[in-house]
């Protein structure tokens, strides 16, 4: 449920870079021992050359271009697997239906409470927003009483193993 693309350091480029002469190196090797065209060895190195650095720098952009474009859709996927994972859970220990859950989305108060309960999941407690004050919402006599007793249960279960990552 928790994103798991990390940033690529350094070492990656390096052993990008080092893969993609060693790549030209055996391009080279096999030139040579083959006499594909009848390149020798140098021609070869000295036709592919440039290959490794194209490589790394390809590489380096498409993953600068996922960082600044995907981080919207991150968000987004992260509320969805959020959303998805609860849904889910709801589903198999209380055995809700399409009617229950429609009533759920139909409910402003559960809506916000459900809110309130991701960006407890996302940021933690804070002194005007703890998992204390989400219990206390619902009259044990309201109908998404059980539900929002299982997804408190649930979120702060998620949300140590998030922390433990």
């Amino acid at each position: 449920m928790l994103d798991k693309n990390r940033r690529k350091g350094w070492r990656f480029y390096v052993q990008a870079f080092i893969s993609g002469v060693a790549g030209v190196l055996i391009l080279g090797v096999l030139s040579a021992v083959w006499q594909w065209p009848l390149d020798s060895f140098n021609e070869t190195i000295e036709g592919f050359w440039y290959i490794p650095i194209y490589v790394v720098l390809i590489v380096f952009f498409f993953q600068k271009s996922k960082e600044i474009f995907g981080a919207k859709t991150r968000a987004r996927n992260e509320a969805h697997d959020f959303l998805m994972h609860m849904s889910k859970k709801v589903r198999k220990d209380l055995g809700y239906e399409k009617e229950e859950f429609q009533e759920l989305q139909e409910d402003e108060r559960f809506q916000t409470f459900f809110e309130d309960l991701y960006r407890l999941y996302m940021e933690g407690e804070r002194a005007d927003l703890s998992f204390n004050d989400m219990e206390r919402r619902f009259d044990e006599d309201d109908f998404p009483y059980e539900a929002a007793q299982l997804l408190i249960k649930e979120t702060k279960r998620v949300r140590e193993a998030y922390k433990e990552d």
